[in-house]
Formats: structure tokens, sequence, C-alpha cells
């Protein structure tokens, strides 16, 4: 004679949070654009090449073409040895008040913003 076995009783499942994770999320990467925007308030940190991107920003607002400044010389020269999709993007960032310094700015913060939400998803 076989004996059967009781399956056990599983407690019903818990509501899945699932819904509840992109409100908070982006919560906290609203946080985390503002908290950027108020850390970065008095400058951001600018490296050597930094400085070329920003000086071809402002070569590019002020209607010159991708041109930067070089150690080499005194006179702007053709952006060749850097992308030049990071400072048309500063310059883009910074247009409403010229300052692609300020556009960099607002941009990390964004972007610090975008990742914290994406890593959030994830």
């Amino acid at each position: 004679m076989t004996r059967s076995r009781a399956l056990p009783i599983l407690p019903p499942a818990l509501p899945s949070s699932a819904h509840l994770r992109p409100p908070w999320i982006a919560l906290l990467a609203i946080a985390g654009v503002l908290i950027s925007l108020h850390s970065s308030r008095r400058g951001v940190g600018v490296t050597p090449d930094s400085t070329v991107y920003l000086s071809a920003a402002r070569s590019l607002q002020g209607g010159h073409g991708l041109r930067a400044l070089d150690y080499r010389s005194e006179a702007p020269r053709p952006l060749t040895h850097f992308p030049p999709a990071v400072p048309t993007l500063f310059a883009l960032a910074g247009w409403p008040d010229r300052d692609p310094v300020e556009g960099a700015r607002r941009m990390n913060a964004l972007l610090f913003g975008a990742n914290i939400f994406l890593v959030g998803l994830a």
C-alpha cells in the first residue's frame, strides 16, 4: 500500500511591488539631479581636455565653428584630435545663457539623474 504525502500549503503570493518601483526611482533620480546641481554651483572640475571642449563650445556659440585653443599656439585651431559631439552638446546645453560651462554642469546633472533611473530599473 502506498502512502500519499500531503503537499505543503504555500502562503499566498505577496502583491508585486513592481508597479511602485518607477515612481520611487524617478524621485531618487530627481534628487540626484538636484544634489548634483547644488554641489556644483560654485563650478565644475576642469581638466586640460575640458578646456579644449569648452573653448570649442564657445567658438561654436560664437559662430566660428569647432575651433579650440591649443597649448601650441595662441590662436584657436580646428578641432581635429577630439570628438566633436562633446563640445557641440556643451554649446547646445549652454545656449540659453551663452555659457558652455553652465551647459556642461546642467548636462552632467541630467545624465547623472538618468543614470540613477536606468540603474534603478535594472
